[in-house]
């Protein structure tokens, strides 16, 4: 189909509103939604689920955007930077008793740098970042409901499963609800008795 009124036969012809297109994603795919949304004028919104982001340097002002974490990367994203050469010798030896080199953590570093710096642009210019308590990377995927042993691996928080995904999916369409149907919504105000488990998060 080359466009909406449909070039070819396709049961989803005249099914899509291209003036209302928005972009979400899990961990890469949060960074790929978090390009796409700055790079592309036809996307309004979009959501970053504990993904790692890359720069992007023009266009974060004219759009709508959610930073949604688990806990632990949120802290990570918030803490303060630090190279190898700033950090203490027991620090550096530390690291070097898990098998780090200084290249490698520098590297990383430079990573969360980045990170940061997209966190704080779409922050400052009325952005949302919330972190999701008792969270780990894979809870904004279906591996929470696959197996108990992810939660035991490190890969999932302690949240319930369905707890977490209620969670995920009422703030996804909240958010879209408001910047595509112009929907109000109390969630995106701030804290909510009914998820305690949401923190709206800064980058100072």
């Amino acid at each position: 189909m080359r466009n909406n009124g449909g070039s070819a036969d396709t049961p989803i012809e005249n099914r899509i509103d291209f003036s209302n297109i928005c972009v979400f994603g899990h961990s890469f795919g949060g960074a790929a939604a978090f390009s796409a949304c700055f790079s592309d004028k036809r996307i309004k919104a979009g959501i970053n689920m504990d993904g790692t982001l890359y720069g992007v340097d023009n266009g974060i002002k004219n759009k709508a955007f959610m930073l949604m974490t688990s806990s632990s990367y949120a802290v990570s994203v918030k803490a303060g930077i630090r190279y190898y050469n700033q950090l203490t010798k027991a620090e550096q030896e530390d690291l070097a008793s898990k098998g780090v080199s200084p290249e490698q953590y520098d590297s990383l570093v430079k990573t969360t740098e980045q990170s940061r710096k997209g966190f704080k642009d779409v922050t400052d210019n009325g952005g949302y970042f919330i972190s999701l308590q008792d969270t780990e990377h894979y809870n904004f995927s279906d591996l929470p409901f696959i197996s108990p042993l992810s939660r035991l691996a490190g890969l999932t928080g302690k949240i319930d499963a369905s707890r977490g995904a209620e969670i995920v999916e009422a703030y996804t369409l909240s958010f879209f609800n408001k910047y595509l149907k112009e929907e109000s919504s109390t969630l995106l105000n701030g804290f909510s008795e009914d998820y305690p488990e949401v923190i709206f998060e800064n980058i100072n």
